[in-house]
């Protein structure tokens, strides 16, 4: 089952889809590249990826606000914090593709608590 989702990060508001939720476990948190959003990713392999999953997109990207301004690395890195903390994640899996690898990198090293792999 996929849930549409949105949290406020410092008053950007940005985009994320829990798929499977019910399946439960520790969730994949799914970065996109920087021109993917989490709506291209779930039509891509949602179906084949049976696990409990966190799609984000980035400000920028899909339906989360895009500024005018604040796109640092830190930033970004933000926008996947304030997801794993408005859904209370003791801990999660983190895979970032093309440039949504070094964004999950920043944002891991921010959270290393959490991050399982």
């Amino acid at each position: 089952m996929v849930h549409e989702c949105f949290v406020n990060n410092a008053g950007v508001n940005i985009s994320y889809y829990k798929i499977n939720e019910e399946v439960g476990g520790l969730p994949l948190i799914i970065i996109p590249g920087i021109t993917n959003s989490a709506n291209e990713v779930i039509a891509a392999f949602s179906e084949d990826l049976p696990i409990y999953h966190i799609v984000i997109s980035l400000r920028g990207r899909g339906k989360s606000d895009s500024p005018e301004s604040n796109y640092s690395l830190d930033d970004q890195a933000g926008d996947i914090n304030a997801v794993v903390a408005v859904e209370n994640l003791a801990g999660y899996f983190l895979f970032g593709y093309s440039v949504g690898t070094g964004i999950a990198i920043r944002a891991a090293a921010l959270n290393k608590d959490k991050v399982k792999g």
